[in-house]
């Protein structure tokens, strides 16, 4: 599904659901490690609601490497980084929560990979 999922919160006239795609990241350098920095943005949309809208994202596992920092937890596009060894990957997933001024919630989760190349 490309890294869009949607989640829906209640239906008809003011139904909320939020899009957003997965980020990645790669660094090269003469070193067994380096802090890798995601590129590009997760392009997070809340659909329908009411705004304005508030974000909270957390963390929901790392399957491979090291957990990356989140920029802001609140954003709308937040950015991440990690330290990653040399021909290993920071693998994890984050759930990012649309709230509506109205209270309505809608949430979907991301793949944030992040990967090192050691050149010398």
């Amino acid at each position: 599904m490309s890294g869009i999922m949607c989640a829906f919160a209640g239906s008809g006239a003011g139904a909320l659901s939020v899009t957003a795609s997965n980020v990645s990241g790669s660094g090269q350098g003469f070193a067994a490690s380096g802090t890798v920095y995601s590129s590009g943005s997760t392009n997070t949309t809340p659909v329908g609601g009411t705004s304005p809208f508030t974000y909270a994202w957390t963390l929901v596992s790392t399957t491979s490497g090291t957990t990356p920092s989140i920029s802001s937890s609140t954003a709308q596009n937040p950015g991440w980084n990690a330290v990653v060894s040399d021909g290993a990957q920071s693998i994890s997933t984050w759930k990012v929560t649309v709230t509506d001024s109205a209270s309505r919630t809608a949430n979907t989760t991301i793949t944030v990979t992040l990967t090192w190349t050691n050149i010398s």
